[in-house]
């Protein structure tokens, strides 16, 4: 008798934690449909407290609905694959969520299934280099940005001219001139000024 409850009691313990790792296995999913997108997020328990920080933007699920907000969330964090298509089955955007943040490499595509975008995060701010193209997927513009903002440079295709801008901490900057350059120009200027000189005083 003891031992046909002792094997009851293994079979219930054993079944209890095959189905915990089961269930730790198998992502949480969700499925939110927009009229002309649908959405599948992984919304992956948490494993510790979130710190939340007011400059970054965190995701959450609740009510069949994904909300963002600044510096704090009320719901399901978003925490793994998040897939958006289009009622076409083409990619609309493609990433991954850590703890309701942007983290990686994330991309957005056009209708046609063109590229339309690339930009890297980190904690949820941009990171390091970002492309952008057109719909005939033709880059128009790249850059880098270092905690959110942009830095360093960027450049812009635009009516067949290409614009080049440097940035620091989000700021443009103004373009530099070289002291040697003014050093240059000043000693041309001196020859200019001696040779006309010169040829003055011989046509007197």
């Amino acid at each position: 008798m003891k031992r046909a409850v002792y094997c009851v009691l293994l079979a219930v313990f054993c079944g209890d934690a095959l189905a915990q790792d089961l269930k730790n296995l198998v992502p949480h999913r969700v499925t939110v449909n927009y009229p002309e997108h649908v959405v599948t997020a992984e919304v992956n328990p948490v494993e510790h407290r979130v710190k939340t920080e007011l400059d970054r933007f965190y995701f959450w699920y609740a009510g069949n609905s994904i909300q963002q907000t600044q510096g704090g969330f009320s719901g399901k964090l978003l925490n793994g694959k998040y897939v958006d298509i289009y009622l076409t089955k083409n990619l609309r955007e493609s990433g991954f969520f850590k703890d309701g943040l942007k983290s990686g490499n994330w991309m957005n595509w056009y209708e046609n299934g063109r590229l339309k975008d690339l930009v890297g995060y980190v904690g949820g701010l941009k990171e390091k280099r970002y492309f952008r193209y057109d719909t005939a997927g033709i880059m128009v513009e790249s850059g880098v940005y270092k905690a959110g903002k942009l830095n360093g440079k960027q450049v812009v295709f635009e009516g067949g001219k290409q614009t080049i801008t440097m940035y620091k901490a989000g700021k443009a900057q103004q373009p530099k001139v070289k002291k040697k350059n003014i050093s240059l120009f000043n000693r041309l200027m001196k020859k200019a000024g001696s040779y006309f000189k010169k040829n003055k005083a011989q046509g007197a």
